[in-house]
Parts: C-alpha cells; sequence; structure tokens
C-alpha cells in the first residue's frame, strides 16, 4: 500500500502506454473500443505502480517486506495496478486473489 503514496516520479503515465498498447494490439476492434472506453473511466493519476507485484517479486527480511524488480513501473492510479495484481494472483494464486482484493479493499485505495 505504501508504493502508493509516491508520485509524479519521472515514469511513464500508464494511462498513455495502455491505451497505445491497446491501440496496437491485434484485438479486433470492438474488443479495443471496450478496452480504451474501460481505461477512459478509470480517473488518472500519478501514484507509483509496480504492474507485476506476485510473490517471487516480494522479499522478506524477518521484519518488513521489500517489492523488487521495478522494470514495469509506471505512474497511474493504483486500481490498474490493484487490477493487475488480482489477475496475476488469479492465474497462479486464485485461493489468494480474493483474500488480496478483500484486504486492499478495506484499506481504501479502490476510490
Amino acid at each position: 500500500m505504501s508504493i502508493y503514496d509516491y508520485s509524479n516520479l519521472e515514469l511513464d503515465q500508464a494511462h498513455e502506454i495502455f491505451e497505445k498498447r491497446i491501440k496496437e494490439s491485434e484485438l479486433e476492434k470492438e474488443y479495443k473500443l471496450i478496452g480504451l472506453s474501460a481505461l477512459a473511466k478509470i480517473k488518472k493519476k500519478t501514484a507509483l505502480c509496480h504492474f507485476d507485484i506476485h510473490f517471487l517479486n516480494i522479499m522478506y527480511d524477518h521484519s518488513e517486506d521489500s517489492i523488487i524488480d521495478w522494470v514495469n513501473a509506471k505512474l497511474g492510479n493504483p486500481v490498474l495496478d490493484i487490477a493487475r495484481t488480482y489477475i496475476i494472483l488469479k492465474q497462479y494464486a486464485q485461493r489468494m486473489a480474493n483474500k488480496y482484493l478483500k484486504l486492499i479493499s478495506k484499506k481504501g485505495t479502490m476510490n
């Protein structure tokens, strides 16, 4: 949660990158429009987002967690990062996905 406290860093804006990827994708036009429409409904923000949080990118040293592998980091709305993390967990650790979503929702970042 604390990574979202960092903002306005010199990183690419997630909305711009995702919009470009959708437009350049090989998806059918109707799916591109759905994706672009959904992205447009998400408020643009400049919070630090990791976009690849999973168990192999979290280190624990008996006192605190550290997130590693920031190659996919961008500025954006935390809801985009939360959605990406949920998808990763749903794909590779299904039992943790809903627990993650419930915990993160209680923290109030879903606004």
